[in-house]
């Protein structure tokens, strides 16, 4: 059996503060043709919702649990998304009535070996755009056969929520950052009888679905997904299924994904811009002689720095700018005479990281 770590139980620990709020899009998040992995893995709990977590869970793959999903789409705009056990097909509705374009998708109809479901009034998957905080319910309506000749209605409706956002520790120790978590609501009654007609009779039996699903950003498809599904009979307890599943950044790579591609360029560039502003790559001296400041350093990278001089009110009066290859035994002279004797401030930016030193004149 493979494992890998995506970690222990929810822990709130604080994301990074430059993260952007994480948004499901239509563009970066909407169905997109193509193939794609899938990964059945153990159920777990999924904890707590909030801001700014950080999720670590225990994952364990399931032996023989890979599925490849297929997306399609025809000639009427619809979406069949496959694997080997059911299909089921998605519409996506555009409305710019407000002046500012959202869409909404919904299920329009399942299909297994057993049964077909044709949803009269389709059920809400999700709308877009989509952020930490927003809500959304409908109602929905399907009718359909199990087995050819066991005729069935379903009633009910389902609540979508943004319920959380934070960073996804994931295989072998990699951070994905900017992720939103959505829970999906499911409850409905369903009633079956082989006679059509008699389905307004029938003995009706309740269905409670919960549904936990974390997009990280580059992603079109939920990195983690889990479902509770449990079914009653006169408020009984019939029963409980619940799976998991798994589509780590790597199984996504056979998709045609040119947005998402693009997103995840972006977001490299800025956390390697994030890195270089949190490391040490400068290392210096200090020193005073004759009203004039000497900084003798070397440099691990090439860098932009920026040099003040300032007095305890704020006042600045030397200011210098430069850019610097990666090297050893530089020098750089900051002639500070004509002014006020006393003690100030030595400011020294390199690459975003911050460094001060007292200086006394």
């Amino acid at each position: 059996m493979k494992k890998f770590f995506i970690a222990a139980l929810c822990g709130m620990l604080a994301c990074i503060s430059t993260q952007a709020q994480p948004v499901l899009t239509h563009e970066s998040n909407g169905m997109l043709e193509g193939d794609f992995t899938r990964h059945g893995i153990e159920f777990f709990d999924a904890g707590q919702g909030g801001e700014d977590l950080l999720w670590e869970y225990p994952i364990e793959f399931i032996d023989n649990h890979e599925t490849e999903i297929n997306v399609g789409v025809d000639f009427l705009g619809v979406y069949r998304m496959t694997d080997d056990t059911h299909a089921e097909f998605y519409i996506e509705k555009a409305d710019s009535t407000t002046g500012t374009t959202t869409w909404q998708q919904f299920q329009c109809r399942e299909e297994s070996p057993l049964s077909k479901t044709d949803y009269v009034s389709p059920l809400l998957r999700i709308k877009y755009p989509f952020e930490y905080g927003d809500s959304i319910a409908r109602p929905f309506h399907g009718e359909g056969v199990y087995c050819g000749d066991h005729h069935f209605i379903k009633r009910g409706a389902t609540t979508v929520m943004a319920d959380a956002t934070g960073s996804l520790v994931v295989d072998e120790g990699d951070t994905l950052r900017n992720v939103l978590r959505i829970y999906t609501l499911k409850s409905y009654s369903i009633c079956m009888d082989m006679n059509p007609a008699a389905l307004d009779t029938a003995k009706l039996r309740q269905v409670i679905e919960e549904t936990y699903e974390w997009y990280a950003r580059g992603n079109r498809y939920p990195v983690l997904q889990t479902k509770t599904s449990t079914s009653y009979d006169n408020m009984q307890v019939l029963g409980t299924k619940r799976t998991a599943y798994c589509c780590l950044p790597s199984d996504l790579l056979s998709l045609n994904d040119s947005v998402n591609r693009e997103v995840q360029r972006k977001d490299s560039t800025a956390e390697a811009q994030r890195e270089a502003a949190n490391r040490d790559i400068i290392h210096y001296k200090a020193s005073v002689n004759s009203g004039v400041i000497t900084l003798d350093y070397d440099l691990d990278a090439p860098a932009h720095i920026v040099t003040l001089v300032a007095d305890a009110f704020g006042m600045t009066y030397r200011r210098a700018e430069w850019t610097q290859q990666d090297g050893s035994g530089y020098t750089r002279r900051i002639d500070c005479n004509g002014l006020r004797r006393g003690t100030y401030i030595l400011y020294i930016n390199v690459n975003g990281r911050i460094y001060s030193e007292k200086v006394s004149l």
